[in-house]
């Protein structure tokens, strides 16, 4: 039993440590290939992890993603920046993060 409750430890870890490294990786560039309803999927996706941790966010997914279209199309050179942050950094400007 003891051994199952390691491999499902280890296994877990290693997940997680792809999950994260995917998200570090997922830039502007990434997001503006996908469609709109993949867009709003990770938006919400994106909201959804958070409001696990306690965070309260009013707004729609498809009011930052409209957000996040207008920001990568007004400013470029942020498309190699993380995505998560740059989404966290609009809703914090919107005093939408909770």
């Amino acid at each position: 039993m003891k051994i199952f409750a390691v491999v499902a430890m280890i296994l877990m870890i290693v997940a997680l440590a792809f999950t994260a490294e995917a998200r570090a990786e997922f830039t502007g560039y990434e997001y503006v290939k996908q469609g709109e309803p993949e867009r709003i999927a990770s938006v919400t996706s994106f909201m959804e992890s958070v409001k696990e941790k306690g965070v309260v966010i009013r707004e729609s997914p498809e009011y930052y993603s409209k957000k996040l279209d207008d920001f990568y199309k007004d400013s470029p050179e942020s498309m190699d920046k993380s995505y998560f942050v740059v989404l966290k950094t609009i809703m914090i400007s919107e005093d939408d993060w909770n």
